[in-house]
Parts: C-alpha cells; sequence; structure tokens
C-alpha cells in the first residue's frame, strides 16, 4: 500500500517532488517492510503521530502538565519511533542538529534509570535514524487519504521537506539503500 501511495503522491505532485525527496522516498518504499518490521529490540506504546499538536499542556490554573490525545495509530514497537517522529517534526532544523545529540542522552539516561537494559546509546541513535523516515512516510501517506486542499498541500510538503531534512542530516538513507 505504501508503494501505491508514493507513487500516486510523485504522480499527483510531479515537477513539486525535488529530486532528493524522490530518492528518499523511492528507497523508504523499496524496503518498506524493514522499515516496518525490521526492528527487535525493547518495545512500549507508541503514539505514532507524536507531534505538538496532539500535546495539551496545563496552565497555572490547573489541568494535567501534559495530556497525549488523539491515539487512533498506537502500536507497540520501537519508542524511537515517535522520539524521531516528534525531534523531526517539531524542532527547526538548526535547533534539531544543535541540541539532537544532547536531547537523545538525556532520554537515553532515563530510559536507563528507569530500567531498559541492553539499549546502548549506539543502538539508540541508529533506531533514531532509522525512524527519521516515520514522519516522510506519514506526509505523503496522509496528503494521499484525506481530502486535497492547496492548504492541506502545503502543510505535507513542509512536513515532508523537514523529515527530508531530518532523514539527510542523520545520514539515513544509507540504512535502507540497496534493500
Amino acid at each position: 500500500m505504501m508503494a501505491q501511495l508514493w507513487a500516486g503522491f510523485c504522480e499527483r505532485y510531479g515537477a513539486r517532488v525535488t529530486p532528493q525527496v524522490r530518492k528518499i522516498g523511492d528507497t523508504i518504499t523499496a524496503a518498506f517492510d524493514r522499515f516496518q518490521f525490521g526492528y527487535d529490540g525493547p518495545r512500549c506504546l507508541t503514539h505514532n503521530d507524536f507531534r505538538p499538536d496532539n500535546m495539551m499542556f496545563g496552565t497555572a490554573q490547573g489541568g494535567y502538565p501534559l495530556a497525549v490525545v488523539d491515539w487512533q495509530s498506537l502500536g507497540y514497537g520501537c519508542c524511537m519511533a515517535d522520539v524521531s517522529y516528534f525531534l523531526g517534526g517539531a524542532l527547526s532544523r538548526a535547533d534539531r542538529r544543535a541540541h539532537d545529540q544532547d536531547l537523545l542522552r538525556g532520554y537515553h539516561a532515563q530510559l536507563v534509570a528507569l530500567g531498559v537494559k541492553d539499549y546502548s546509546f549506539e543502538r539508540l541513535w541508529r533506531d533514531y535514524a532509522h525512524y527519521s523516515f516515520a514522519l516522510f512516510n506519514m506526509g505523503y501517506a496522509a496528503s494521499m487519504i484525506v481530502e486535497r486542499t492547496e492548504r492541506g498541500d502545503d502543510m505535507f510538503f513542509a512536513m515532508i521537506d523537514t523529515a527530508a531534512a531530518h532523514v539527510m542530516d542523520l545520514g539515513a538513507l544509507k540504512l535502507f539503500e540497496g534493500a
């Protein structure tokens, strides 16, 4: 299905699909089974659309400090799926590049403190790169299954461009090339 959505996306948007975006999409759709089912590490509940739009924050007047909504895509998999999706989409490219390593070191330290074993920082970083494709996949797939609008097209391309930068910054293409 993802390959069909990708082909339809490329046909629909034509020249708007840059060579870099096409390469990323062609690579990940050819290796989609490995992307989707190739993880064999520790697992947890995943949201799979983990972004600020799906978060509500408490205020001085009350409420939970953080409530995450829109759990229609939940799964059971790698924690880095949500972390990579969030950092790749919620931070500017400059902020992500400047801070992702420190943020992930802090996240890893917290995982270890909470009892996660046999999950090195190096493995976490590789999983972070692996799941950098998640936002990209959501962008093109969602654009093909919702009602098309000019505003929606612009939003999906912003998502895809941000995700493409994340993939390229992490050198993540090499994880799936030749699949």
